[in-house]
């Protein structure tokens, strides 16, 4: 077993893979071929993990350009990405951005030096809205959901009823830095999927938080704050998060749980209202 990786089995098909810093990529098994979304930070060889889980030829998607996402990409031959993220990504793979946010997600402990992917730099195959991929019994086809990042995705599988959102909405969706949307062009992206996909799914995964599984409800949670925010109707809790001064659009009694009982909450930079 690697001392890097924990496996937790969601479906006969799809596998949750989280690393030490808490984040969750995703592998799709179908009949022909295996998928997986996301290569978590680079620590530990992701590559050499999955390996150990299939034996199918392989296709890797990045879901956005983010460093806990695609911290790990160096791992693998091919890596496709969405063309707008291309800048997040070659920024996030440097080794000093892995190790520091590995070492802020663990609370100061780091790895070993030889444990992280040694690739600080590479070229993407390109990932864009619609493609879909055949994995023998099962598909696979990525959805454009900007805001997060410009080049956000989302993953859908229509046969497992199930949506790979990412960092695309979650239970704090990060609106700030210099890669994220305003709040206003975010509410319209969020509302341009719930109206277009929203009915293709009955359970949503995300890649953080202590369950992969999230309510399919935090989508129109979101618009709704989108909404408020905008209407100057949040609580717009001033605070800070990863060293960056940003608003909350609701209290929080500790990081992802609401002051007021709800769930789901946008963190935005004051820049971006």
């Amino acid at each position: 077993m690697s001392p890097y990786f924990e496996k937790e089995k969601l479906d006969p098909h799809l596998t949750a893979i989280a690393d030490p810093s808490g984040v969750r990529c995703f592998l799709v098994e179908g009949s022909e071929r295996a998928l997986l979304i996301d290569t978590c930070s680079g620590v530990g060889n992701l590559a050499e993990y999955v390996a150990t889980l299939t034996d199918k030829p392989l296709t890797v998607w990045v879901t956005h350009g983010h460093v806990d996402h695609v911290g790990g990409a160096g791992w693998f031959e091919t890596v496709h990405l969405n063309a707008a993220d291309t800048a997040a990504a070659q920024d996030g793979m440097a080794l000093a951005h892995r190790r520091e946010y590995v070492r802020t997600a663990m609370d100061g402990e780091l790895p070993p030096d030889d444990a992280f992917c040694p690739v600080e730099t590479r070229s993407f195959a390109p990932l864009d809205d619609g493609d879909t991929l055949d994995l023998g019994g099962l598909h696979a086809q990525a959805l454009a959901f900007p805001g997060h990042t410009q080049g956000s995705m989302a993953v859908l599988l229509p046969e497992l009823e199930t949506a790979l959102l990412g960092d695309a909405c979650n239970t704090r969706v990060y609106l700030f830095g210099p890669w994220a949307s305003t709040v206003a062009d975010y509410r319209a992206s969020a509302d341009h999927f719930r109206h277009t996909y929203a009915h293709l799914y009955r359970q949503a995964l995300v890649s953080h938080g202590p369950s992969p599984y999230v309510d399919p409800a935090i989508l129109n949670n979101c618009v709704i704050l989108c909404e408020q925010i905008l209407a100057g109707m949040d609580d717009r809790e001033p605070g800070t998060e990863i060293g960056v001064p940003v608003y909350f659009a609701k209290r929080e009694r500790r990081p992802g749980l609401r002051a007021d009982g709800g769930f789901g909450n946008i963190l935005y930079g004051r820049d971006k209202i």
